[in-house]
């Protein structure tokens, strides 16, 4: 039975992929890729402006061999993440969530997804914020309430962003949208890429 890790190997060693150096692009090719065509966002997102708004946005209904695809969009400055959550079939199906995402800045400095999945500067290569495909929940609440900054002081908040971003420096703590796309087999997301 396939599951989440399989599709994010897929990822992890697609070159074409790990070659995208716009944050807005990144999640446009890896829904394309996982669902076999892009996804769109529809409305204006879920916003997460507090702590208390986290648990919602770590939900999900898919089962052991389900994946899905989450866009996630940072205000200010414009920051666009994606996440894949799924199941970890080795450890009893705990539930795992992998952040993948490049970026792109102002002057043209920039790191490519390969970039973050290797772990090589300017992306975040250390803990917490270097790339890992199987955060707990707890350890992608505490990136979100991180990100979300609330009462944070603005040296607090820059710190977080470069801590999981690498780059930017943002003047203040800033809301987090997100769009959930279908959850779909991981067997479908395979055949797809």
């Amino acid at each position: 039975m396939a599951s989440g890790i399989d599709v994010i190997q897929v990822i992890e060693n697609d070159g074409a992929l790990r070659g995208i150096s716009d944050c807005a692009q990144c999640y446009g090719a890896l829904s394309a890729r996982m669902y076999g065509s892009a996804q769109t966002d529809l409305g204006a997102g879920t916003l997460i402006a507090a702590p208390a708004d986290i648990p919602a946005a770590l939900s999900i209904s898919n089962t052991q061999s389900q994946v899905a695809l989450w866009h996630f969009q940072m205000e200010n400055p414009l920051h666009h993440f994606s996440v894949i959550p799924w199941y970890d079939l080795s450890t009893a199906g705990a539930r795992r969530y992998c952040v993948l995402m490049s970026y792109s800045a102002a002057g043209g400095v920039n790191y490519t997804l390969g970039n973050y999945l290797d772990r090589v500067a300017p992306a975040a290569t250390a803990a917490p914020g270097r790339y890992k495909n199987n955060r707990n929940s707890d350890e992608f609440t505490t990136m979100l309430t991180a990100l979300v900054g609330a009462g944070d002081t603005v040296a607090a908040y820059q710190a977080n962003w470069a801590a999981y971003f690498g780059l930017g420096t943002p003047a203040a703590a800033s809301p987090i949208r997100y769009w959930k796309y279908a959850v779909i087999s991981a067997e479908t997301a395979l055949a797809n890429m």
